[in-house]
């Protein structure tokens, strides 16, 4: 909706793009006007016809702490457990008026962005891959015997295995990876997933440091660009452990109403994990070997912080 598009580039696209051509006092008038603008038009459409969207549910409750109606509703709700959502310091209201489970709704949003802010620094570190490794390519043989005949390669040309590395990957792990992950007695829970995805990226920064070593090591040009099929195997199998999985947790953890605002966060933290690639670029002044070697330590630091979270973090059953 118009409302929509207005205040989604007045929190997100402007403060995200337009800091590259427009003054602050600009960019802060512009989210006050687009902001309040879509404000405006959401208020006035949900008087023609109110939803019980992520934005609806919330501005309501926030309307019930101001009114006093969540404190009555409390009350109301004295009997119901302690950890119910019709006790709730801000939803409890809002439970009373769209319903239990819609009224979660917001908070498993919530919920679910603080993973998805761990998940923009693994997106972060892991778009870097594409252009550090190759660099590295362009350092070593990229003549490659194929049959009879030889052929040679441009120094990004082993990136375009990705797609077909990501379809026969997918099911391996699904068949053969997460069954033996249970079988250990590690119950591979969607976060546990992502963690141990996140993990296997950092042996892959790994795997690409020690080619660099070799390369670093060998006359110029002697070491095999073939070589860097295992750290991209790696990488894709880390990719497909946190996207893939990422997708189903977010989809399976949000309640009905919800799912099309969770897609759209994912995104979002997708693009923030581009954003943060601007951060990491003071990197790329080291030598590729020490640049490939704090990728793996950072991303090692991430999937430290995402397991710790993720102990932390309760499931939520939803009607689907």
């Amino acid at each position: 909706s118009a409302s929509s598009i207005l205040m989604f580039a007045a929190f997100i696209g402007i403060p995200m793009f337009a800091s590259e051509f427009l003054e602050l006092k600009w960019i802060l008038l512009l989210v006050v006007a687009m902001g309040l603008a879509g404000l405006g038009l959401f208020l006035v459409r949900q008087k023609v016809q109110q939803d019980d969207g992520f934005l609806a549910v919330t501005l309501h409750a926030f309307g019930s702490i101001v009114s006093g109606r969540n404190a009555s509703a409390r009350t109301e709700s004295a009997t119901a457990p302690e950890n119910d959502i019709r006790r709730h310091w801000l939803f409890a209201d809002a439970a009373r008026k769209f319903g239990p489970e819609t009224a979660e709704g917001p908070l498993a949003v919530f919920r679910i962005v603080s993973v998805f802010l761990l998940v923009s620094v693994f997106w972060a570190l892991f778009d870097q891959h594409m252009t550090s490794w190759i660099r590295q390519a362009e350092q070593m043989n990229l003549t490659v015997n194929l049959l009879f005949t030889k052929i040679t390669l441009l120094p990004s040309q082993i990136q375009s295995l990705n797609p077909l590395l990501v379809m026969i990957l997918l099911p391996v792990i699904n068949l053969f990876v997460y069954p033996a992950m249970a079988r250990l007695g590690f119950n591979p829970t969607p976060l546990r997933k992502m963690t141990v995805g996140m993990a296997v990226a950092s042996l892959a920064f790994v795997a690409v440091a020690t080619i660099q070593h070799t390369i670093n090591a060998a006359e110029p040009g002697s070491v095999s660009v073939l070589w860097q099929i295992i750290p991209y195997v790696i990488m894709t199998s880390a990719e497909v452990m946190v996207s893939v999985t990422g997708l189903e947790f977010a989809y399976t953890q949000a309640p009905k109403p919800m799912k099309s605002t969770i897609m759209g966060f994912w995104l979002l933290a997708v693009s923030l994990g581009n954003l943060l690639v601007a951060f990491l670029t003071r990197f790329e002044g080291l030598p590729l070997v020490d640049f490939f070697w704090v990728f793996a330590g950072l991303m090692a630091v991430a999937a430290g912080l995402f397991a710790v979270f993720s102990l932390f973090y309760r499931y939520r059953e939803y009607q689907q």
